[in-house]
């Protein structure tokens, strides 16, 4: 017989998954690798680590900067350039949303 989990939970676990994946590849990638934000597919920390709209690295990149002891990234606060770009709808930075957190979040950098 075995050691299967019945279909319908399996179905319900699985549908969740590809909804998470779907989410984290409609918000920006990953900043160091690129990748999604969610983390490799079918990895460990895709299905436990909550994804976060301000976060910027997937949970293997983010563990690999927590385990070498570097400081979590900060980006730029954006200039007065990229303000009038981006009221005028003009501006193509993926992160835009998150210099405007790190703005307000840390003003004395």
């Amino acid at each position: 017989m075995g050691c299967f989990s019945n279909g319908a939970g399996a179905t319900r676990e699985h549908d969740a998954l590809l909804a998470a994946r779907r989410a984290n590849a409609a918000m920006h990638p990953c900043y160091t690798c690129e990748g999604s934000i969610g983390g490799k597919p079918d990895s460990v920390a895709e299905l436990r680590k909550p994804v976060d709209p301000y976060r910027l690295e997937c949970p293997d990149c983010d563990d690999k900067r927590h385990a070498n002891g570097r400081p979590p990234i900060i980006l730029p606060l954006p200039t007065n350039r990229d303000r009038r770009r981006a009221a005028a709808g003009r501006l193509d930075d993926p992160y835009w949303y998150i210099r405007l957190h790190h703005a307000k979040e840390y003003p004395n950098r």
